[in-house]
């Protein structure tokens, strides 16, 4: 134990951000430098399944009121069925206000559909850098809400079926002017989302599987060069020669039959 307590509490800090948030809290109990190092430690890692019933929110909303890093670089929460909109709401404000440039929320094992209100913080978020939500359903955006995610460079959005994320999702990219890289699961309709899409980002790399496709629309991605599109729905031939149209410098092309054997991570990177 003496060896590596003698490294320096950066290098210790950065070896902490690879383990679970449980396992980093669980440190305090060494000794007495370690006491209030995991309190530092800008990477942050919650996975309900790593806790018992209802005992994940607690968790997650002390840890997180005790931490003394004056910016997260990452917090991902893998989040319990237990947990509720406000649990999740008061997470991402808190994330917001310690300068996040890494938000990632999984809502995969909720028991019931959670429809989520994003908390208006999010939407003004300058240091975002890279947003992931994943099987959240979403409100849609409030109209009086101004969205600038100046700083958003990558977006992973996939939704419920129940709720379309074409208005969703074509306001958030038009307040997001450096988005290069998206990719987007559930059943997006077409023309707003298409619009915002060639309109307002400097879009590069899109992957998509969509369960539903509008029409087609004169929509160019002047700028895109990577296109990943799952071929699992029936309407994926027309979107994708709408693609190749609309795409004067597109330069990789990867189909695939399903999206949702990939990790997220596979196309975030």
């Amino acid at each position: 134990m003496g060896m590596i307590s003698d490294l320096p509490d950066q290098m210790l800090l950065e070896i902490l951000s690879w383990l679970p948030t449980t396992e980093v809290v669980a440190t305090m109990l060494l000794s007495k430098q370690w006491k209030f190092l995991w309190k530092q430690v800008p990477k942050l890692y919650y996975n309900y399944s790593e806790h018992e019933g209802r005992d994940f929110s607690e968790f997650v909303s002390r840890s997180l009121q005790l931490q003394v890093a004056p910016s997260f670089k990452s917090l991902k929460l893998s989040v319990s069925p237990y947990c509720d909109s406000r649990d999740v709401k008061n997470w991402i404000d808190l994330a917001v206000s310690r300068f996040v440039l890494e938000l990632e929320i999984d809502l995969t094992a909720a028991q019931n559909p959670m429809i989520t209100a994003l908390p208006k913080s999010m939407y003004n978020c300058g240091t975002l850098s890279c947003l992931r939500l994943k099987a959240l359903v979403l409100d849609d955006i409030p109209e009086d809400y101004p969205i600038c995610l100046s700083s958003l460079n990558y977006l992973y959005l996939s939704v419920s079926i129940q709720v379309s994320a074409d208005k969703f999702i074509g306001k958030l990219s038009a307040g997001a002017p450096l988005l290069k890289k998206t990719v987007v699961q559930g059943p997006v309709y077409g023309d707003e989302f298409l619009d915002s899409m060639t309109s307002y980002s400097e879009l590069r790399s899109f992957t998509t599987c969509l369960s539903e496709w509008g029409p087609t629309v004169d929509s160019y991605f002047n700028k895109l060069e990577h296109l990943c599109m799952c071929t699992c729905s029936s309407g994926w031939w027309d979107l994708l020669i709408n693609f190749l149209q609309h795409s004067p410098i597109l330069r990789q092309l990867q189909l695939i039959k399903t999206l949702g054997s990939y990790a997220i991570s596979d196309f975030l990177t």
